[in-house]
């Protein structure tokens, strides 16, 4: 939608593989900035007053097609190595990208049996990415709609139902 790309400067969004490709490079970028600084380069020794060894931290010096990027991170990494990286979608491009780098991946709940199956598909893509099931956790949204009756709870539902899919337009926003 072109209003959407108006939020980040753009007359238009990419093509839809495009943006992935985008991504990509993006997610190889960040890991190699936060793994430009050894786990080990803060000495913090007071002592001696040295902070860093300077020989744990490396520059990236990455020149892709989207993105240059000389590095390194001007802060340490973070305590876990890497940030996790949390994504979401359900084209096939969407669940390969996910597959490849997601440590989180948000899935659909709408229907039992759908989601059993999303999970088993989400699952068995990691291996191709030398990934195990483990090194991924998949999540869930759940929506509870809560009235003194059962008639109540499902009109609070039509109601936010009719009000998120017809009248409420967040791209003005």
């Amino acid at each position: 939608h072109d209003k959407a790309a108006h939020k980040f400067g753009k007359q238009r969004l990419n093509e839809h593989d495009l943006r992935y490709e985008i991504a990509t490079e993006f997610v190889d970028v960040v890991r190699g900035l936060w793994d430009s600084w050894g786990d080990d380069a803060v000495i913090a020794d007071k002592t001696t007053g040295v902070y860093l060894d300077k020989s744990k931290i490396r520059t990236l010096d990455h020149k892709g097609r989207f993105y240059s990027v000389k590095g390194p991170l001007n802060i340490e990494r973070p305590p876990q190595g890497q940030i996790p990286i949390l994504t979401a979608g359900q084209s096939e491009r969407s669940k390969e990208f996910g597959a490849q780098y997601a440590d989180i991946r948000f899935a659909p709940a709408l229907h039992l049996e759908d989601a059993k199956t999303y999970y088993k598909d989400i699952k068995a893509r990691l291996k191709k990415y030398g990934r195990n099931e483990d090194d991924q956790t998949l999540v869930t949204g759940v929506a509870v709609y809560v009235g003194r009756t059962a008639q109540e709870a499902q009109a609070k539902y039509r109601e936010i139902q009719h009000l998120s899919t017809t009248n409420y337009d967040l791209t003005n926003l």
